[in-house]
């Protein structure tokens, strides 16, 4: 969840008062090999994710996102550099 910290005012809206909007999540997209079930729906998740919730933070922690043996890390890298 998104957690508020305080910086030094004077602005309108949360960006221009300092607030920082940070997420922490274990996304669980271990490398191609590595799955519970038959599908772990790695691709779909971390679409959605870059889609829906990635655009609204500021700091993003991602845990369990590999790069070894899959584009995916390059995935989101890039969709938050799109999202600014």
């Amino acid at each position: 969840h998104a957690a508020p910290c305080s910086g030094d005012g004077g602005g309108g809206d949360d960006e221009q008062r300092g607030h920082v909007r940070f997420i922490s999540l274990n996304i669980y997209a271990r490398p191609p090999f590595v799955h519970s079930n038959a599908d772990d729906f790695k691709n779909e998740r971390l679409h959605l994710f870059c889609e829906r919730v990635l655009p609204h933070y500021d700091v993003v922690c991602l845990q369990e996102l590999f790069s070894f043996a899959t584009p995916r890390q390059a995935y989101v890298i890039e969709a938050a550099r799109r999202a600014g």
